[in-house]
């Protein structure tokens, strides 16, 4: 009778506390849009197989800047000044400039090359980590992963006009990302609040691209993997 008394004030005590400390987590749903400017470089590596043996190595950088936006949503729980968070977002993207580039190969004749790189369909789930360290004032850290249907497009021509190409490929590829940003209320509306973050997108799998000449002959490859940085601003309306 003792033992059991004994466990029933253990049982309690555990309830009592699990419940106290899960009343000083509070959470709750949050959805908002973004926007911001974003930077994405890589470097071109482009290879060609002529007859004879010979072989022609280019690598071009290239860098390519324009405006990101999307919607995100998610769940958040708060304990005093901590918070943790997850989001998913779908993001549009204003990037895929052509890159022109020129340089003269294995046969010593000129080459004029032309690359795009698009990323679309691109989602992204993350976790998120804050500390309030003044009022209405919480810094916070973002690691997560993002995924696109990545395409490289290359076209090519030598002074000649014997070895032109144009060759694409598609497929879809996963990158870890990771940001660090703050966040303050807004006066707008009750539960809006403002977010200011930088972005990492790191390197995913290279998008690789092959095609024969107008020769039938000479072989071309082409690949590219590039990372991206990305400044951004949300305002994310809290359900409270």
């Amino acid at each position: 009778m003792v033992k059991l008394k004994s466990l029933l004030l253990i049982l309690c005590c555990c309830f009592f506390l699990s419940t106290k400390s899960y009343a000083m987590w509070e959470g709750n749903w949050l959805a908002g849009v973004y926007g911001g400017l974003a930077e994405r470089e890589g470097d071109l590596d482009v290879f060609i197989n002529h007859p004879l043996g010979l072989s022609t190595n280019y690598i071009n950088a290239q860098e390519d800047t324009g405006f990101i936006g999307g919607v995100l949503g998610g769940y958040q729980v708060r304990c005093h000044e901590w918070l943790l968070g997850g989001e998913l977002n779908f993001e549009w993207q204003d990037l895929g400039e052509d890159q022109e580039s020129a340089f003269t190969d294995a046969r010593d004749v000129g080459i004029r090359t032309t690359a795009r790189y698009y990323q679309n369909q691109v989602a992204a789930i993350s976790g998120r980590f804050g500390y309030e360290v003044f009022p209405n004032f919480l810094p916070y850290v973002r690691l997560g992963v993002q995924t696109s249907r990545d395409k490289l497009v290359v076209f090519g021509t030598d002074t000649d006009y014997d070895e032109s190409i144009d060759m694409e490929s598609l497929r879809r590829v996963w990158r870890l990302t990771a940001g660090i940003g703050a966040e303050i209320p807004a006066c707008l509306l009750m539960g809006l609040s403002l977010r200011a973050e930088y972005n990492y997108r790191a390197r995913a799998g290279s998008i690789n691209t092959e095609e024969l000449a107008i020769d039938n002959q000479t072989v071309v490859t082409g690949s590219m993997r590039p990372k991206a940085h990305a400044v951004l601003v949300a305002f994310v309306l809290n359900f409270v």
